[in-house]
């Protein structure tokens, strides 16, 4: 059920934090985004109460509170290295450029977590974009597709089509496209001149 538009009371009537609140709508937040980008590790893995610091954090961080998100970040990291707060925090610091900070959660959340699919794809994002190193990134969406990461397996695409290897990235965006994903207009244009609409795709 998707709970996108669902409103929680999160102030106590002492005005207060309302702790309960916050875990409730950070997850319910947590989950609609795994879903619509079929984090099935996240799916599968993530709870309420386990995860109740990320939850929180996740209310946090879509009030606009960055620092109220790290806080409890680290919380959870501190408590157990949770893999849900050390993924929140590579990719906080992803997004804002600080790729020292970014690697030491990244590089924690590969050891401990390696099935974390996720984690593939944003470091193939970064290895491919600000280091150039498309070897290495090639190397992280394959790990990610092999694990499920849709983004990872639209990336894999993305690098055979360039190469001109048209059959192989046609049969990844098929497997992508079996597995959920919908398409990208521009993507469509630029790597297959045809729309996810031929019932080719189908075949």
């Amino acid at each position: 059920m998707d709970m996108t538009n669902t409103k929680f009371t999160v102030m106590s009537s002492t005005s207060s934090p309302n702790f309960d609140g916050m875990k409730e709508e950070g997850f319910y937040l947590i989950m609609n985004a795994a879903r619509s980008q079929h984090a099935t590790y996240v799916l599968n893995n993530f709870h309420k109460n386990i995860n109740s610091e990320v939850c929180i954090a996740e209310y946090y961080r879509n009030q606009g509170d960055i620092s109220n998100m790290i806080k409890w970040c680290e919380i959870a990291i501190n408590k157990s290295n949770d893999p849900f707060a050390l993924m929140k925090l590579g990719g906080h610091y992803q997004k804002i450029e600080q790729y020292d900070q970014m690697m030491k959660y990244y590089l924690v959340l590969l050891e401990l977590y390696p099935k974390y699919q996720s984690v593939y794809s944003n470091l193939g994002i970064y290895y491919e974009n600000e280091l150039k190193d498309i070897e290495k990134s090639v190397e992280l969406y394959l790990k990610g597709h092999e694990l499920g990461n849709i983004t990872c397996t639209v990336n894999l695409a993305k690098h055979y089509y360039e190469k001109g290897d048209e059959e192989k990235g046609t049969e990844l965006m098929k497997y992508a496209r079996a597995r959920g994903y919908s398409g990208e207009a521009r993507f469509e244009l630029k790597y297959l001149k045809r729309t996810f609409s031929d019932k080719s795709w189908y075949d």
